[in-house]
């Protein structure tokens, strides 16, 4: 089902600084979200960030346990359940899950420390049918280049 995956390699950049972007593209598209986190901890610290990352955002969202998880465009989740009907997933802990190829768009974070795993996704992932993206930021510039 998959049409595109894209693999975004953690360098210097923070998640803190693309999760929120990936999110309101995300939802300017008409599309759903669901952001997978690792633990409850981080659904709760993803929960409060995406409140206030900016002084004059606003980005509709919960977290699974919050109440009303269906309604949401952007749901923070420690499972791989699209609960909100969410048709792109953004995987945040470096995990790569064959499950998110379930999902119209994949959005893949990882760091240096998962960049083994991500190597390993990235070659099993040759023969989908669908589009794989490996983007990298530009250090001195900090946008974002697809490099392959």
């Amino acid at each position: 089902m998959v049409a595109r995956v894209d693999f975004y390699h953690l360098l210097s950049a923070k998640l803190e600084n693309i999760l929120p972007r990936i999110a309101e593209k995300t939802l300017s598209s008409d599309k759903k979200l669901l952001v997978v986190v690792p633990d409850d901890q981080q659904a709760r610290y993803w929960d409060d960030y995406l409140w206030r990352y900016e002084d004059t955002s606003f980005l509709p969202h919960g977290r699974v346990g919050g109440g009303d998880e269906a309604e949401h465009p952007v749901l923070i989740s420690t499972a791989m359940e699209a609960v909100n009907q969410a048709s792109y997933i953004a995987l945040t802990d470096g995990l790569w899950r064959a499950e998110a190829l379930n999902f119209e768009r994949v959005f893949y974070f990882f760091d240096e420390i998962a960049v083994q795993q991500a190597r390993q996704a990235w070659r099993s992932l040759k023969n989908i049918d669908g589009e794989c993206h490996y983007w990298k930021q530009d250090e001195q510039a900090g946008q974002w280049k697809a490099i392959a």
